[in-house]
């Protein structure tokens, strides 16, 4: 596999990005806190839980505001 430095920067940008989304989904929208068995309903509360993190992040962006989740709880 060949890749030069900028690539794999930015495949751990991309990485962090991502575990930084499940970091505070599973801390402050209820990732974790689902009691379904039934497929869909887990799916549902996947989406739900990611979907707000990634609004939070979004509006603030929009706004030029720095924020954390949990000063958004």
């Amino acid at each position: 596999m060949t890749m030069n430095g900028k690539d794999t920067i930015e495949y751990y940008r991309t990485r962090f990005q991502i575990e930084f989304c499940f970091r505070d989904a599973k801390g402050f929208t209820g990732l974790t806190q689902c009691q379904a068995r039934d497929v869909a309903k887990l799916s549902f509360n996947f989406n739900v839980s990611l979907t707000s993190v990634n609004i939070a992040k979004v509006l603030a962006k929009e706004r030029k505001i720095s924020i954390s989740m949990a000063s958004l709880k």
